[in-house]
């Protein structure tokens, strides 16, 4: 799987636009406009700075992928072993928001960190990292030694689970098959931002499916052996086998977790035979490049 992640690497890097030309805000510009942001300027400067966090201090492993994955359960039994530290808020979305991101304010971004301890492994889950293309430039930038944990789930399924969560969120009226007529058209004008609660960020039903393209993107900028790339069947069937693995990636020791509950989402509705069958015809040449590109056997998504 990797020789084929190592040939495609970096192969993207030269006709990539240069996310960071013309910076459109000033330092903290992004924080003092409101809007839905993740935080906001009064915010942090009420928070508690974390006197152990040095100039240098780094983020050195985060969750970045996909949404509706299983993210916040991995993220919390992440948190529990010893040697790997989580901040108490999953999803900070400094990476993807565009104005926090070009504001390069990392002191604003490590004050989420307040509560860290000095484990080992620092991290952070924030799954639209992925799907954002200007994020992979921002995080080398950042730390080009990210250990990036990305967790992928049957594109039709992770589709019809973000609309169900827009429906429970009161942000989407149109029925399934509608939203996703209409998907196109909303995004046409809003590629530009991809941060928490933008219209790319909400309505992306298909396009966030399209994970080849974002693999691809992301080994412009990582080298193959940064990235660990899980299968959602694996972590819900067997997560003890899946966090062993993490933990080998991560290079800390193994933990016995107890006490553990897997809850699932009720949520779900049911999604009609018809538009299954077209989700699944949809993203059969993704299934495929897939396939090529890890090295799976995606089978199980076909049916």
């Amino acid at each position: 799987m990797w020789d084929l992640l190592a040939s495609a690497q970096h192969t993207a890097r030269e006709n990539e636009p240069n996310w960071f030309e013309q910076s459109s805000v000033k330092r903290h510009g992004a924080l003092e406009s409101g809007g839905d942001h993740i935080v906001n300027l009064h915010a942090v400067r009420r928070r508690m700075w974390n006197p152990g966090i040095s100039p240098d201090f780094r983020v050195n492993y985060m969750i970045i992928g996909v949404q509706k994955a299983g993210t916040t359960a991995l993220a919390r039994l992440l948190s529990r072993h010893p040697d790997l530290y989580l901040p108490r808020r999953k999803e900070l979305h400094f990476f993807d928001d565009r104005r926090l991101m070009e504001s390069r304010d990392y002191r604003l971004y490590h004050s989420f960190f307040f509560n860290y301890r000095g484990q080992r492994m620092v991290g952070e889950a924030t799954p639209s990292y992925i799907y954002a293309p200007y994020t992979a430039a921002a995080l080398n930038e950042y730390n080009s030694r990210l250990k990036l944990i990305l967790v992928l789930r049957n594109p039709v399924d992770r589709a019809f689970s973000q609309y169900n969560m827009n429906v429970h969120l009161g942000n989407e009226m149109l029925p399934f098959d509608e939203a996703l007529m209409a998907e196109e058209q909303r995004l046409e004008a809003h590629r530009k931002d991809y941060g928490r609660g933008t219209v790319a960020n909400r309505f992306s039903y298909k396009e966030r499916g399209r994970y080849a393209a974002q693999i691809q993107n992301l080994l412009a900028y990582f080298p193959p052996d940064q990235l660990c790339v899980l299968k959602y069947e694996e972590l819900v069937a067997d997560y003890l086998a899946t966090l062993k693995q993490i933990y080998r990636f991560l290079n800390v020791g193994d933990f016995v977790l107890e006490n553990v509950r897997m809850n699932s989402n009720t949520r779900t509705g049911s999604m009609t035979t018809d538009v299954r069958e077209h989700l699944t015809e949809f993203f059969a040449p993704e299934f495929e490049a897939l396939e090529k590109l890890l090295g799976w056997d995606l089978a199980n998504w076909r049916l």
